[in-house]
């Protein structure tokens, strides 16, 4: 695997403060639920029992809409918002770790989606039994990842390593450059008066060992000083090779 700078040490050494911050994000959404259930005027408890007397059943089952509405809501605004665009669930923002792509970004909304509705799914459906494989998968497995994190191809790192690329090669995981997208390269070329093209002939101001995203090749691409050549990035392969 061809190398590039590495910043630091391993990024995802999590462990620890993310099941903490899984602990405190039950709380959370407990606590979150019940106060917006009660702004509303529904009866948790009721609800939980459902055991309607005679005549009242349309305004139990509206009750019950109206929950699974307000849980609905909250899930897509703190599982899949949040998380999607700013890597981070209430849990995660409160312990100082954030949920990544491999080029250190935000996963997105698809993404984001698919975790979390994994990862509750099955949490709802199996409880302990499920929560245990997820704390083993992220104490054994390289970079430390979950199965909700194998799953949506994420990593969740150190507060201080967002937006670095995520190095996970044989020997070690570590933390990379800041990756750059194609716009902000642009905008950078554009700021110091040298143009903002970064067509397929990449200029000689792109040698600064910095990846960027480049969309015509769907991949990030980095200047290698010691080979002197660009790289573009294997995502099947994880690994680096020569643009040619």
């Amino acid at each position: 695997m061809a190398e590039i700078n590495r910043q630091g040490g391993d990024p995802t050494r999590v462990v620890g403060r993310r099941i903490l911050g899984g602990f405190l994000e039950g709380i959370i959404d407990a606590v979150l639920l019940a106060s917006l259930a009660s702004i509303l005027g529904i009866s948790i408890e009721q609800t939980a029992v459902f055991t309607p007397a005679p005549g009242n059943l349309a305004e139990e089952q509206a009750q019950l809409v109206a929950l699974a509405f307000v849980y609905l809501a909250y899930f897509v605004a703190t599982k899949v918002v949040t998380l999607g665009l700013w890597g981070w669930t209430p849990g995660m923002l409160c312990v100082g770790v954030r949920c990544v792509r491999w080029d250190g970004r935000a996963p997105g909304l698809a993404r984001a989606l698919w975790r979390s509705v994994f990862f509750g799914f099955l949490s709802g459906l199996f409880g302990i039994l499920f929560l245990l494989p997820v704390a083993i998968a992220m104490s054994l497995t390289k970079a430390h990842r979950a199965l909700q994190d194998l799953v949506a191809g994420t990593f969740v790192v150190d507060n201080q390593w967002f937006g670095h690329m995520v190095i996970v090669g044989t020997d070690r995981v570590s933390a990379g450059p800041m990756s750059v997208r194609r716009e902000e390269a642009e905008k950078a070329l554009k700021a110091d008066g040298l143009g903002g093209s970064l067509g397929t002939r990449l200029p000689a101001n792109a040698k600064n060992g910095t990846p960027f995203m480049d969309k015509g090749l769907d991949t990030y691409v980095v200047w290698n000083r010691s080979q002197e050549r660009f790289l573009a990035f294997d995502k099947a392969s994880g690994t680096w090779e020569p643009l040619d």
